[in-house]
């Protein structure tokens, strides 16, 4: 029997990571949160079959249904959710494939994927129902009810519909990181930085006994952890970005930098970004700064920018 091309082959219940959590934007009209997770069920790996007579690299077996640990498993789940969903009157977004929006008069539905995870976003909730509904029929669908967490990030999701806010919260997060680091105790700053500290690539180890010392200190992980929480729900934090630049080769003020704003996240652990309805006709505002030949190394300019949806911040870099 000759191979087969991995896409004539389905199976609903395979998982693989797709895409990262999505926020959506609140504004005029009120948004209903719910997830759902699909789950099917799962085809054991076979036990080799053997032919007398003939040689087992001669022959293949067609799968009338994909299982755990076959390297196609990614694809055949990706080919058959997007076909429900297409089927369903989802469109995939072009910037991030694993993000579907189904548009349809006034009605908007945002669904982005995570693994067998299927978060609803919607400002109708009638629409939401409908569509999981229509899921159901082609999955056998869990109802987890409203998102109040975001598991993989320790981030938690409050909702106020009085005061028609969101707020996204890593509380718990930042204390893993402070656990992680032996900082849990230590004492908190107002800010991220020294005044007047610049770092730069002289303060980097110059002899080998400082490159063997610095080798124990866990300065690329804690830079790791602090971007991952800049880029979700602490924008504030983008300092962390300019102790990235050292990485390849930390020195003792790079990680007393990083130290700082483990300090500074201990004081601001509570902090939360909030969206709020708005009644600008603007769908976003936008800030932007740079100076001028402010890096020690090269003398060239740093610029920035930040990017606020119904009042929080949306993007920063």
């Amino acid at each position: 029997m000759p191979s087969l091309h991995p896409s004539s082959l389905s199976d609903p219940g395979l998982r693989v990571r797709l895409t990262r959590p999505r926020t959506p934007r609140t504004g005029q009209r009120p948004i209903v949160i719910l997830s759902v997770k699909s789950h099917a069920g799962i085809i054991p790996i076979p036990v080799p079959i053997l032919i007398p007579g003939e040689d087992p690299k001669r022959w293949a077996i067609q799968l009338l249904k994909g299982f755990y640990g076959i390297k196609q498993g990614p694809r055949i789940w990706a080919l058959k959710l997007h076909s429900v969903l297409t089927g369903i009157g989802f469109e995939r977004t072009d910037c991030d494939h694993s993000v579907y929006v189904y548009r349809c008069g006034g009605v908007r539905i945002l669904l982005p994927i995570h693994v067998d995870d299927l978060p609803l976003a919607s400002n109708s909730r009638e629409a939401l129902q409908r569509i999981k509904s229509e899921l159901g029929s082609h999955f056998k669908l869990y109802d987890l009810g409203l998102v109040t967490s975001i598991l993989g990030l320790g981030m938690k999701i409050v909702r106020d519909r009085a005061a028609r806010t969101v707020n996204l919260s890593q509380s718990g997060y930042i204390t893993s990181i402070m656990d992680d680091f032996n900082m849990s105790d230590c004492n908190p700053c107002l800010t991220q930085m020294d005044e007047g500290t610049t770092l730069s690539v002289s303060m980097s180890p110059q002899t080998p006994e400082e490159r063997l010392r610095m080798k124990a200190v866990p300065y690329r992980e804690l830079v790791g952890e602090l971007l991952c929480l800049a880029l979700t729900a602490r924008p504030d934090t983008a300092y962390v970005g300019v102790l990235c630049r050292f990485v390849k080769n930390p020195g003792e003020a790079h990680w007393n930098a990083a130290k700082r704003v483990l300090r500074y996240l201990r004081g601001t652990v509570d902090v939360s970004l909030a969206y709020s309805g708005s009644s600008s006709p603007d769908l976003f505002t936008a800030f932007s700064d740079a100076d001028l030949g402010g890096h020690p190394d090269n003398s060239r300019s740093t610029g920035g920018f930040a990017i606020c949806i119904g009042g929080g911040g949306r993007a920063v870099g």
